[in-house]
């Protein structure tokens, strides 16, 4: 991907933020704000749905490198899957 790490501003209100754009795994590009991680977002939406924990489930094909590793800490149930395509079927079916 040629814009790997692309830093950008974005405005959401009066604050301006800077977002980051990365390859995330092989299937898609993930756009966080800086200072923002995957677990900290789950967290605000865990919170502003006041969901509990022990419902949520996050879905990932990289649970043990970057930015996924930081969704274990927060401890919410997690599933590993491979490709796209396991993804689809759990969608699909709760089951892999």
């Amino acid at each position: 991907m040629e814009n790997k790490n692309k830093r950008n501003k974005c405005t959401n209100g009066k604050m301006d933020y800077q977002y980051v754009t990365r390859e995330a795994g092989n299937t898609s590009i993930d756009i966080t704000c800086r200072n923002f991680n995957k677990a900290v977002m789950v967290n605000q939406i865990i919170e502003k749905f006041k969901l509990c924990k022990d419902d949520a489930l996050f879905v990932g094909n990289e649970l043990k490198k970057r930015n996924e590793v930081e969704i274990i800490k927060i401890g919410i149930h997690t599933l590993q899957i491979n490709d796209v395509y396991e993804c689809n079927v759990f969608l699909r079916t709760q089951q892999i």
